[in-house]
């Protein structure tokens, strides 16, 4: 982003950048579907990995940190819930 501002207006850097995080969190969500198996201490790796990449993301000036950390809030959200207890009846 900083080596681009000089040449690309603030607009046209935030359409180029600021759809990563959907697509990161869209990823990440659908990823599910090809996990063979899942345990918590892969649950909790997904979650480390999606806060540094909420970090990583959050830096880039042009890109919108709050929807960066909502979107991917709920990539976590999501991942967390496959951790809780069902009940069979």
């Amino acid at each position: 982003d900083e080596e681009m501002a000089p040449y690309i207006a603030e607009s046209k850097r935030n359409y180029v950048f600021g759809g990563i995080s959907s697509v990161a969190a869209n990823a990440s969500i659908k990823a599910l579907a090809l996990m063979k198996s899942i345990n918590l201490l892969g649950v909790q790796q997904i979650c480390r990995n999606s806060i540094a990449l909420e970090q990583a993301l959050a830096a880039i000036p042009s890109i919108d940190s709050e929807a960066v950390q909502q979107r991917l809030d709920r990539v976590r959200t999501f991942y967390e819930l496959l951790n809780l207890p069902f009940e069979v009846h």
